[in-house]
């Protein structure tokens, strides 16, 4: 099934991009994956702060009975901390997607999925499998036709790059539409090389969020112009 387009809403960043929207320290997105007439749905991490996740989603609208799944990109507080509660707003069981690490005992409370290894969790759409070990995190890799991946990341804790290349392997593309999520970097110098390296990979946008730094931020964007988005809760992206 080919995917002809894909929406990224951003419910929980630690910036606001719309009025209205609250900002927490944290991360969740939502993901429209549009096959022609057909759409799923799902979201990447859940933030720790309920009550402003929930305030956001309803202000971006999203249907909580059109979730089809949720990925869990790692198990620290301010991207997991809200699942109980946004499982519960759901209604229903959603299989989660999360890296196998040392917090085991979750899988007793939800319908966890280990992915160890790369998995496609819907037509086009692969998680990376984990990366790392003490700090073990898996990114989302979108494979929209006719443009290239789209890479969700949420703090990139074992290495941006590193996260990127596996996921170009999983979804045997090479094509790099956007990379997205928190890139867990602070300084200026630090910034311009990760976005040099990008540059050198063929990432066409960039979507810095989260644990970036605004030093980071600030070198990225001279780097990449008019191919850097600024995001924050309520910023919608579509591809």
């Amino acid at each position: 099934m080919s995917l002809s387009s894909a929406v990224i809403s951003v419910v929980v960043d630690n910036d606001v991009a719309a009025a209205g929207f609250k900002g927490t320290w944290g991360l969740s997105l939502h993901v429209k994956l549009i096959y022609g007439s057909a759409v799923r749905e799902l979201l990447f991490d859940v933030s720790g702060d309920f009550s402003v996740w929930y305030h956001n989603a309803r202000l971006l609208r999203i249907n909580l009975q059109n979730i089809d799944a949720i990925v869990i990109s790692h198990w620290h507080s301010d991207h997991a901390g809200a699942l109980e509660e946004v499982l519960d707003a759901i209604g229903r069981s959603v299989p989660v997607y999360a890296p196998s690490s040392y917090r085991r005992w979750f899988s007793g409370r939800y319908d966890i999925v280990e992915c160890g290894d790369g998995t496609e969790i819907l037509p086009e759409a692969f998680t990376t499998g984990t990366v790392g070990y003490m700090l073990a995190e898996h990114a989302l890799a979108i494979k929209v036709s006719g443009k290239g991946l789209v890479v969700l990341v949420g703090c990139g804790h074992p290495g941006l790059l590193n996260l990127i290349r596996r996921a170009m392997d999983i979804a045997n593309e090479d094509r790099i539409y956007l990379v997205m999520g928190g890139f867990h970097m602070s300084s200026e110098s630090e910034g311009r090389k990760v976005a040099e390296e990008l540059r050198s990979l063929g990432v066409m946008y960039i979507a810095p969020m989260h644990c970036t730094g605004s030093e980071a931020k600030s070198s990225m964007r001279k780097i990449f112009g008019d191919h850097y988005i600024t995001s924050g809760a309520g910023k919608v992206i579509k591809v």
